[in-house]
């Protein structure tokens, strides 16, 4: 994908060849074009899913693997980065006694590109997340085109999506898993419902909120709030207060 007389027979950790599909999005991320592109740099690089050398390949492979439909691939890139030994409790990343923070800043902006992204003039809704990842939460995100989402998944799919306009004569068009009838709420004038989980709004002006759910939902409760975490994992990224076991891990980490 370099172009028709160059081949790319040499692994790099960037990606900058294949920036027309991520993060420029200019190619169909699931086109034959994209996926071959993708799947000649990462076998070049990685050897395997989850095997990249680099903080950056993993960001990038997530993020792409994400948009191109392949979210058990893009979880265990975003895992492998994490469990590569590279990143520390102080958030910091180092290669090396080299330390830096643009890869965990990929990293976490790949982890809500799983949950909404926007290309092609749709938004997607928790288009990225494998399928073990059954819950998921996003509130007050901006989507293209200046609007504000809150939604949450539960039991592997999408609850509801609540959509804040943040300018006049919008429009809004989003692809999520709520295949069946759709409900608006309240009753909007513009809401489109193609009945095989995409969905447009027409018209919304600054400030208009509507709820989007599946009509067959048994729950009108639709409450945005932390999902609970796991207390084996409080503190992964640092420790409690008035403990210095993280000032002497960035001690190590950066040979302080």
């Amino acid at each position: 994908m370099v172009n028709d007389k160059q081949g790319f027979d040499i692994s790099h950790r960037h990606f900058s060849h294949l920036f027309h599909v991520y993060p420029l999005k200019l190619e169909d991320p699931k086109s034959a074009l994209a996926t071959t592109s993708l799947d000649r740099w990462t076998g070049l690089t990685c050897g395997s899913v989850g095997g990249c050398p680099n903080g950056f390949t993993f960001d990038g492979a997530a993020s792409m693997s994400g948009m191109a439909g392949r979210q058990d691939d893009a979880a265990a890139f975003m895992i492998g980065f994490l469990l590569s030994g590279k990143v520390h409790m102080s958030t910091m990343y180092s290669e090396g006694s080299s330390p830096c923070i643009e890869s965990p800043l990929a990293a976490a902006n790949s982890l809500q590109e799983f949950m909404l992204d926007s290309w092609g003039g749709r938004v997607k809704l928790f288009a990225g997340l494998p399928s073990n990842w059954p819950e998921a939460v996003i509130g007050n995100m901006l989507a293209e085109g200046g609007f504000e989402l809150s939604a949450r998944r539960q039991a592997g799919k999408t609850h509801f999506v609540q959509v804040k306009s943040t300018g006049s004569g919008r429009s809004f068009i989003c692809d999520s898993d709520m295949i069946g009838t759709l409900e608006c709420y309240p009753p909007f004038a513009g809401f489109i419902d193609h009945r095989n989980g995409s969905f447009e709004l027409h018209g919304l002006a600054a400030g208009d909120t509507v709820v989007i759910a599946l009509a067959s939902t048994s729950t009108k409760s639709f409450v945005i709030d932390p999902l609970p975490g796991d207390p084996a994992e409080h503190n992964y990224w640092g420790t409690p207060k008035n403990q210095d076991d993280n000032v002497v891990e960035c001690r190590r980490a950066y040979n302080l």
